[in-house]
C-alpha cells in the first residue's frame, strides 16, 4: 500500500488498498491505525477534504472496525510519499481484530 504524506494538523499520512477497502492512517502522534471495510469514495473524500480531521471525524470514526499497526512504519517526510511496499504486519481479519464499533479511534480527535 502506498501512502501520501498529508497537509493536516491531526494526519501525517494517508494510504488505500481499494482491492481490500482498507483504510490506513497516520496521525500525528505517530500512531498509524487501519480502518476495515472503508468504501473508496470515503478514501477519496478524505484526500480532498480541506480539513482531514473534520471529515474523519464526521465520516469514518467510529463507523468502521479498525486496528492499531503495532510497530508501524512511520512517515518520515511528510513532503514525499513512503516508497510502495508491504506494511510489516500482516492485515489483520476485521472480526477478529477485537475492535467493538463503541468507542474506536477515541484517541483521536
Amino acid at each position: 500500500m502506498q501512502t501520501f504524506a498529508v497537509q493536516s494538523t491531526t494526519m501525517a499520512a494517508i494510504g488505500y488498498d481499494g482491492a481490500e477497502s482498507l483504510l490506513q492512517l497516520e496521525f500525528r502522534d505517530r500512531s498509524v491505525y487501519r480502518y476495515f471495510g472503508v468504501p473508496e469514495h470515503l478514501h477519496e473524500g478524505l484526500m480532498r477534504a480541506p480539513s482531514k480531521g473534520r471529515y474523519f471525524n464526521r465520516h469514518i470514526r467510529g463507523r468502521f472496525a479498525d486496528a492499531l499497526v503495532p510497530d508501524a512504519f512511520v512517515h518520515s517526510n511528510p513532503s514525499e510519499p513512503t516508497a510502495k511496499r508491504e506494511a510489516s504486519a500482516a492485515v489483520p481479519d476485521a472480526s477478529k481484530c477485537g475492535v467493538g464499533l463503541e468507542g474506536l479511534g477515541a484517541a483521536h480527535v
